[in-house]
């Protein structure tokens, strides 16, 4: 399945560049997509295998990177133990997460986490795009 562009793009002209997200998932395929998908639609990415290269790049980048979007289930560290990571850099990191199967987790415990939203995969890209470009929006608002 090749990504389409699903939405206008965002409006960036009032900053210096597009809106910065991280995505984070394991699966190759799964990254792809999100990565040419959300490019399509205007956001500059960084995509990451595992949590802890996610939080790397997140400390090397956290001032670029309004979102984050994570798997749940990964296997070095999961989707919540990455967002505690995550968290210990910026308390205030906006995270989606992802999954197809959230295991041990409910969608409860991860929004007791830290998520402001969580996504069941499969999911649209459009859902995803609206969703983030939602969580940029409040980051924009934050930062302003």
């Amino acid at each position: 399945m090749v990504p389409r562009r699903v939405l206008p793009a965002q409006d960036t002209s009032l900053y210096s560049s597009p809106a910065g997200i991280l995505i984070v998932d394991d699966e190759p395929s799964v990254l792809d997509f999100l990565e040419r998908g959300l490019r399509l639609n205007g956001f500059t990415i960084w995509p990451a295998k595992t949590g802890k290269e996610a939080v790397e790049i997140y400390r090397n980048h956290r001032e670029s990177i309004a979102a984050v979007l994570m798997d749940v289930r990964m296997p070095d560290l999961d989707g919540p133990a990455t967002l505690a990571a995550l968290r210990s850099i910026d308390p205030e990191v906006r995270c989606c997460f992802m999954s197809g199967g959230i295991g041990r987790y409910t969608q409860e415990d991860l929004l007791a986490c830290g998520a402001v939203h969580v996504l069941g995969k499969p999911f649209a890209l459009t859902d995803v795009v609206r969703v983030l470009q939602q969580m940029v929006s409040e980051y924009q608002a934050r930062v302003a």
